[in-house]
């Protein structure tokens, strides 16, 4: 039988009142005596909250949406690590995974905005350029965190971004300093923020290194949006039948990892004849 918040008060001898405001953290008009005993029974008990009911009477859905392009090892690895901290809290998340499709993109939305969730976590931003420039009109008054990108011009959506275009140009500055001057930039089509933001910082390292971007050497490729390995060699393979670069640098370890293999059936030494950078830091 499924333990009750009245089993709980019959168990300690408290009213089903003050068991349900310690259980739920409502307002303390109880002693912390009160409340370790109450906490331990119900642990001893198997006590488990009925969400739903829960819900209905603070109005919460206690459920966090989480909407990605796609699903890999690197968005995985954010969505186990959010998704822990809210079960911590007793929040569940759902995950929406657009599969870098617009129209699923859209289904999805419509979905998020009819369940009542409580939040709404944005990984990388929104397919459609329009949402991404005012993302306060898709969930209304609805908390958003969006990730990887900076927005500020709404306090109900905050953002948290790391410093791509930096990291970018540090990479091209060291590249520059082993001596490489023709340095290939290879990246997926600039759809949000990060992309445009590491395109910049590697224009920016090599010019403050004066040395003259050149475009033949800066290649977008709806490839790099998708981690199928199979994909990526190919287009990697290509890559490698040019001999106009010393070095690479890849915005996706996927392709770093497929570039690795074919060097090697190659004959082709790594960092001796080709130096290679990937990012995003994926265990492979």
């Amino acid at each position: 039988m499924k333990t009750t918040l009245k089993d709980i008060a019959e168990a300690t001898g408290y009213s089903i009142p003050t068991v349900s405001r310690v259980l739920n953290n409502g307002d303390k008009f109880y002693s912390d005596d009160t409340a370790r005993i109450i906490l331990e029974a119900a642990h001893k008990m198997n006590y488990k909250p009925n969400i739903m009911a829960r819900g209905l009477k603070t109005g919460k859905s206690y459920s966090i949406a989480m909407l990605v392009p796609q699903l890999d090892d690197f968005y995985d690895s954010i969505f186990r690590t959010i998704q822990h901290r809210l079960n911590e809290n007793g929040y569940s998340l759902a995950i929406f995974s657009s599969d870098y499709d617009e129209k699923i993109e859209r289904l999805h939305l419509k979905s998020i905005k009819e369940r009542n969730y409580d939040g709404v976590i944005v990984v990388t931003g929104f397919l459609e350029k329009k949402l991404n420039e005012n993302p306060e009109k898709v969930f209304g008054n609805t908390p958003v965190i969006m990730l990887e990108r900076k927005y500020r011009r709404n306090e109900n959506i905050a953002s948290v971004s790391f410093n791509v275009k930096k990291a970018l140009k540090e990479v091209v500055i060291y590249l520059v300093a082993l001596g490489h001057r023709r340095i290939a930039f290879i990246a997926a089509p600039e759809r949000f923020d990060t992309i445009s933001q590491r395109r910049e910082g590697y224009l920016e390292g090599l010019i403050e290194n004066g040395i003259t971007p050149d475009e033949s050497l800066i290649i977008f490729d709806e490839a790099f949006e998708k981690t199928d390995y199979s994909v990526l060699y190919n287009f990697m393979s290509k890559i490698f039948e040019r001999t106009d670069y010393t070095a690479i640098v890849s915005s996706s370890d996927f392709a770093a990892f497929a570039s690795l293999r074919i060097a090697q059936q190659r004959g082709i030494r790594i960092p001796q004849d080709v130096s290679l950078e990937g990012f995003d830091d994926i265990v492979y």
